[in-house]
């Protein structure tokens, strides 16, 4: 991609099947080339590039060289950061990044400094927000939950935890196998949610919750409305 400074640093994420979830550029007054990327267990993005000119991303003013930005799993811009800055040099290229084990961001590449510097760099979890699967106890498996109340009148909540950022859909259907709502049809990220259902224009019976995972069905279980 190129913008009205040069070239812009480029980041995707994509479901299995191919189709973009989000896509983000990175650009400013020079050529800037995206280097790698890292994901956490939340489905949060690290994405490396290398700046070629002054970059504004958000409310922060950057200059050339290594440049690491945090994205939400919307794409969001979570925070930005210059490692060589931190360790007082020049800033430089970044070659590659990486999670873990068990916490923080590692940040390798090269800075200026009368010559030119092997850069490895650190940060906690704490600084820069990165999720470890001991922090939020996942599980193994994706687990439907079920719903409280259950029984219930007019409404109720339908709880569901997955191990792994994906494609979800959580569907109802009645006792033929008409689906007579959808709750979620949307990329979560790894964790617990929730999804509420009204049902107060559908008559009293027994109803079928059914969790899909990339569009295949997973789990399901019974509901009744009184």
């Amino acid at each position: 991609m190129s913008s009205l400074g040069g070239k812009d640093a480029f980041v995707a994420k994509l479901t299995d099947d191919g189709d973009i979830v989000w896509a983000r550029s990175f650009g400013g007054e020079g050529d800037d080339y995206g280097a790698t990327v890292a994901a956490d267990t939340l489905g949060r993005v690290y994405f490396a590039m290398n700046a070629g000119g002054p970059m504004a991303i958000e409310n922060d003013t950057l200059d050339w060289g290594m440049v690491i930005a945090g994205c939400g799993v919307d794409g969001s811009t979570r925070w930005v950061h210059q490692p060589a800055a931190s360790v007082g040099k020049l800033p430089g290229w970044v070659s590659d990044i990486a999670i873990g084990p068990g916490d923080g961001l590692t940040v390798v590449g090269s800075v200026y400094c009368g010559g030119t510097d092997v850069l490895v760099a650190k940060f906690d979890a704490s600084r820069v927000g990165v999720a470890n699967q001991s922090e939020i106890d996942l599980p193994d498996a994706v687990i439907l939950e079920g719903n409280y109340p259950n029984p219930f009148t007019s409404a109720t909540t339908i709880s569901f935890t997955i191990p792994f950022s994906t494609h979800i859909d959580l569907r109802i259907y009645d006792v033929l196998g008409r689906e007579v709502a959808t709750l979620a049809d949307r990329v979560f990220g790894a964790g617990r949610h929730t999804a509420t259902w009204s049902a107060e224009q559908l008559p009293n019976g027994f109803y079928i919750a059914e969790l899909l995972v990339n569009g295949e069905p997973i789990r399901s279980h019974l509901i009744v409305r009184l």
